[in-house]
């Protein structure tokens, strides 16, 4: 038996302009969210970030090992991770990225086409499940 929960407090996203040359610029955009989601799991709650992620950048490729960790610090774990994204525009009122493809990857390193960085920050509290007994 699992004797970890994974409480999903939030997670706030950065994003900034990137340039090949120059590196990370201005800050262009953030959100945040609050989904306060319990996971029995450490997989569970990993799969959650990892959607989360795959949602806002259209990337099917992220792996838990470029998932960085920060130990505890006042009951709360952060994870980090970032993807370089081009922005694309829906018309629906917000803001969508997408990972580039090789074809973008190379104008961006021309100057040809903006990217943009895209950091991510889970808030993870980390509870000790305990049995009770009367």
């Amino acid at each position: 038996m699992a004797n970890k929960e994974y409480n999903l407090r939030s997670y706030y996203v950065d994003v900034y302009e990137d340039s090949w040359e120059e590196g990370e610029g201005d800050n262009v955009h953030s959100w945040e969210d609050y989904p306060d989601k319990s996971f029995s799991s450490k997989s569970e709650l990993m799969k959650r970030i990892k959607e989360i992620i795959e949602e806002s950048t259209g990337s099917d490729e992220v792996k838990e090992k470029d998932i960085e960790v920060e130990e505890e610090e006042l009951g709360i774990t952060k994870l980090y991770y970032s993807e370089l994204c081009k922005y694309v525009e829906l018309g629906r009122g917000y803001d969508h990225y997408e990972k580039p493809n090789k074809k973008e990857l190379e104008q961006w390193k021309k100057g040809e086409i903006k990217l943009f960085n895209v950091h991510f920050i889970f808030a993870v509290e980390i509870y000790e499940k305990t049995k009770l007994s009367f």
